[in-house]
């Protein structure tokens, strides 16, 4: 019925001309459309006007009386103006729908974000926050919108945050980069993208990403690394050490004391045990676990302190070895 009446009715006629018009008189006006199954015998006369906005018609509004010529320019001038303001409003709250329409949409799919997700402003306050980003800032949604990220907690992570952000003088692209959380211990990547208009900068949207486990991983091996480095050069010393006493007994003539051929061994498995351990790091990084072994803690301090015989000996000095009882593994 609507499309009949706007194709070949005083709509129609109406929305094609994008002006207003008045039928005097119905029965005479071939733009009044009158269908089968509607007499209308109580309509004599019409007005019609389009709601405009833009040069665009929006819509259509139809005023019919019961009396023949009751309608005249002054009430069509009427008619018009009233149509030309709620074109307006029509339009606006056209907008609105449409944006409220996608803030939800928005929200649907930061809700269902994995990572911390939220919306700053060009001010740097909240405008949008998903769950995740609730609990990483500790405060609920409703109590982070419209508040400062740099005022929301007292972590200087989130200073640092608007601080990297304001630093960045060109926004041809995400800013990337990685935050430590010192009170909470975590560490984050952060993907930062500006909301831009065709001259004016509307606002970020905020990306976290925790690779704390990567990075714990990474301190880890690094580490290790060092303590390897330097637990390298305790039996390097014991062995170069005998080494020198080797060959100062040798010029001299005297047959070496076996003990220390042995100690410049012993020192050499230790170096090998150690470089193990730091191929271990690397798989240790690869597979992401570690792995257990019993071991008596009674032999590893008796063989930490077997290579430093000889240097006590030349300096007179003694070492003297006390374990509580219950430190002795079970049997």
């Amino acid at each position: 019925v609507m499309n009949q009446v706007l194709e070949g009715g005083l709509a129609g006629w109406c929305v094609r001309e994008k002006r207003g018009a008045i039928a005097a008189d119905v029965e005479q006006d071939e733009r009044w459309l009158v269908l089968p199954d509607d007499e209308q015998e109580d309509v004599k006369s019409a007005m019609c006007v389009p709601f405009i906005f833009e040069d665009r018609v929006q819509g259509v509004m139809t005023l019919v009386s019961d009396e023949v010529d009751d309608f005249d320019n002054i009430d069509l001038q009427l008619a018009t103006a009233i149509a030309s303001q709620a074109s307006t409003v029509i339009h606006n709250a056209y907008l609105f729908d449409n944006v409220q329409t996608h803030k939800r949409q928005l929200e649907t799919i930061l809700q269902n974000t994995g990572d911390p997700l939220f919306m700053l402003d060009e001010a740097f306050q909240f405008m949008l926050v998903n769950r995740q980003a609730s609990s990483l800032l500790q405060r609920t949604i409703d109590g982070l919108l419209e508040c400062r990220i740099d005022a929301v907690s007292d972590n200087p992570m989130w200073s640092e945050l608007a601080t990297k952000i304001t630093e960045n003088e060109t926004w041809d692209r995400s800013l990337i980069f990685e935050l430590r959380d010192t009170v909470n211990s975590h560490d984050y990547t952060v993907n930062v993208t500006a909301i831009q208009g065709e001259e004016d900068l509307f606002g970020y949207v905020v990306v976290f990403t925790d690779i704390t486990a990567v990075k714990d991983l990474s301190r880890l091996k690094t580490h290790m690394l060092r303590m390897a480095s330097h637990d390298l050069k305790n039996p390097l010393n014991i062995a170069v050490g005998y080494i020198d006493l080797l060959e100062a007994t040798v010029r001299e003539g005297e047959i070496p004391d076996v003990d220390w051929v042995r100690e410049v061994a012993n020192a050499l498995d230790r170096m090998n045990n150690l470089i193990d351990e730091l191929l271990d790091a690397e798989r240790i990084e690869r597979e992401s676990q570690f792995r257990s072994a019993t071991f008596d803690p009674t032999e590893l301090i008796q063989e930490a302190i077997s290579g430093f015989e000889e240097q006590l000996t030349r300096k007179k000095q003694t070492l003297v070895l006390a374990l509580e009882p219950d430190f002795m593994p079970s049997p």
